[in-house]
């Protein structure tokens, strides 16, 4: 007979062996997704690879592709077949396909856009999509409102189709001046200057109160506003706290230079990974 030690020991590895499989999902990825890129073995990233992508973005999103082509310079394993195009019949295997969606400045045209491009191709196999808009956007005179509804029902109707990811939207340094600092030390809550970011502010935080429980959500925003050490880049303006980019992290207050690149590619690789089925 076995002894009560042994029997202890093989029920142990046995309910080991139980919670490990629990724990992940039939792709091997973790429930709570992968944190780091390092975590993601090969055979996730083989998948990655596999996958059909549509991403629809302006400026900022090509700054992303250059900071995914700079992850992958670095890390073999990774290996997207990234292409500018609005059509993916022609590719029989995996393919990560970007395009210029819609207008600058005209947020509602940029969604329009993006669900027609999708919905287009919803017959080849597509994997993954997402749209991220940009900061010039969103304004001070934005009916957030609106925009957000409008992005609710496309969203909705796209995700009949394929699964999507979800993009906060990119913030702007602060523009500054010594009659910003004299206004904030009298009190006074109209500085202009932080309006457009406000409106940002808010417009995310409906996005998160919305998206944010899913594992497929890329914050660019709060990416954009933290520090290494994790502390934030902030300021308050009627009583209420927001979040303004980095100035380290542009080279124009909001395009995303070789450090800010590298960080929101680092985010998006690990939701698409996460994404894996």
């Amino acid at each position: 007979m076995l002894s009560k030690t042994l029997l202890f020991m093989i029920i142990a590895i046995i309910s080991f062996l139980i919670i490990s499989c629990v724990s992940e999902n039939s792709a091997g990825v973790p429930e709570g997704g992968y944190k780091k890129l390092s975590e993601v073995p090969d055979a996730i990233w083989a998948k990655v690879a596999k996958m059909k992508i549509f991403f629809g973005h302006q400026s900022v999103g090509f700054n992303i592709i250059d900071g995914i082509n700079d992850i992958m310079k670095d890390n073999t394993k990774i290996n997207l077949n990234i292409v500018e195009t609005l059509d993916i019949s022609q590719y029989e295997d995996g393919v990560f396909a970007h395009f210029r969606v819609g207008e600058n400045f005209k947020s509602l045209s940029k969604i329009e856009h993006f669900k027609k491009i999708v919905l287009n191709n919803k017959n080849k196999n597509l994997d993954l999509s997402f749209l991220k808009l940009c900061y010039v956007d969103i304004n001070k005179n934005t009916d957030i409102k609106k925009i957000f509804i409008q992005y609710q029902n496309a969203m909705g109707q796209v995700s009949k189709e394929v699964k999507i990811l979800h993009f906060t939207v990119p913030l702007q340094t602060n523009q500054t001046t010594w009659k910003t600092c004299l206004k904030s030390l009298l009190g006074r809550g109209d500085r202009w200057e932080y309006a457009d970011n406000i409106k940002r502010n808010e417009y995310n935080n409906m996005l998160l109160s919305k998206y944010k429980n899913t594992r497929q959500f890329v914050d660019i925003a709060k990416i954009e506003s933290t520090y290494d050490n994790g502390k934030r880049e902030k300021f308050k303006a009627n009583g209420k706290q927001y979040y303004s980019m980095i100035k380290e992290y542009t080279y124009d207050r909001g395009h995303l230079n070789e450090i800010s690149r590298q960080k929101v590619a680092n985010e998006l690789l690990l939701a698409l990974a996460n994404a894996v089925e």
